[in-house]
């Protein structure tokens, strides 16, 4: 397991592929596409590299529009949907394409291109059950992990109502993460990620140890290097809560299934601190390495499993974690940091 350290300057969007109908030729091919000039007769030549003047664009759709009968909004909505597509998706930003039963993250490669040659998938050779996309204003996609509509966290699924074809999710980040990643961070707040499997009612009980053990390991991890034992454990965690320091924030969805996403804040703290959690964190699933080895030294480490021990003991953990059905996001997310590489397993300096 690793701390995936979200860059600051990437941006987020959804390129529907027609409601579903496309998602394969999308996800197969390695590309996305929009059909918005071929829609309104815009005709262009194969190019490898379509980015075109700006105003010239814009002319080409109201006069298009305009011999279509379209309405002033509906020519702004679809200017702005193919603008967003050539000019404000980068290379390097992450897109969700949504199919009927699940969604697709994938990584953005160089720009917008022009190639007229349809995308067909065959369902049937046999019986030539097939589907043709004629869109041909694309762009390259590494598509990365598949999550299935079953397993989609409320947060994510919320964050798709828009109805646009190509709309900006960067406020909704969070959602994208905490569904991919067990544990990220950005800046100075480390976030982890929890899901709950359990498909009957939710034990209050249970519930509330989780979130009490998380707030535990947060006075774990900024006290460890300093003055913390495992018998003073509870007179600094009581220094902690009176003194308002504890800083763990959660967002959930107590469903059945449901989502616990935590937040807390390391502001002015060594990276290594972030470490500490993810091992705690870890040892809720048995993983008391969690891959760390080479950021915590021995120690560290042997005092560090010895007070978390204690507490998920203390807290009958072991039962909490049974009675959720608790788990943490398993996504193989390396296309998506083809890119960049920026992980607290491989850089943990201070600040």
């Amino acid at each position: 397991m690793k701390i995936y350290e979200v860059p600051s300057d990437r941006r987020y969007w959804v390129v529907r592929a027609e409601g579903g109908l496309y998602y394969d030729h999308f996800t197969k091919n390695g590309l996305m596409a929009l059909g918005h000039l071929k829609s309104l007769g815009i005709e262009l030549k194969d190019s490898d590299k379509f980015i075109p003047d700006e105003g010239w664009l814009k002319d080409s759709i109201a006069k298009k529009s305009e011999v279509r009968g379209s309405s002033k909004r509906q020519e702004s909505v679809g200017f702005n949907q193919v603008k967003n597509f050539i000019y404000d998706i980068k290379d390097g930003d992450w897109v969700i394409t949504v199919g009927y039963d699940s969604l697709r993250v994938g990584i953005v490669q160089g720009d917008a291109y022009i190639k007229k040659e349809s995308v067909v998938v065959y369902y049937d050779i046999e019986k030539d059950k097939k589907v043709e996309m004629e869109a041909n204003l694309r762009r390259c996609v590494n598509w990365g992990p598949r999550i299935s509509r079953s397993a989609m966290p409320f947060g994510l699924l919320s964050s798709l109502r828009a109805n646009q074809t190509v709309f900006n999710l960067d406020k909704h980040w969070e959602a994208i993460y905490h569904s991919l990643y067990p544990a990220f961070s950005k800046e100075n707040d480390l976030y982890l990620s929890l899901k709950i499997r359990q498909e009957n009612e939710i034990s209050n009980y249970s519930v509330v140890q989780i979130l009490s053990f998380l707030n535990e390991i947060e006075v774990i991890a900024k006290e460890l290097d300093d003055r913390l034992e495992e018998r003073e454990f509870d007179e600094i965690f009581s220094q902690y809560v009176s003194s308002g320091l504890l800083t763990l924030t959660t967002k959930a969805q107590f469903n059945s299934p449901g989502d616990i996403w935590n937040k807390l804040d390391f502001s002015g703290l060594k990276k290594t601190k972030m470490a500490y959690v993810l091992v705690a964190y870890a040892m809720l699933f048995g993983n008391e390495h969690a891959g760390m080895d080479g950021i915590i030294d021995l120690e560290s480490r042997q005092k560090l499993w010895e007070i978390v021990a204690k507490r998920l003991d203390q807290k009958d953990m072991k039962h909490v974690v049974a009675s959720l059905e608790l788990s943490k996001p398993k996504y193989d997310t390396s296309v998506l940091e083809a890119k960049d590489k920026n992980e607290i397993t491989k850089s943990s300096s201070g600040r």
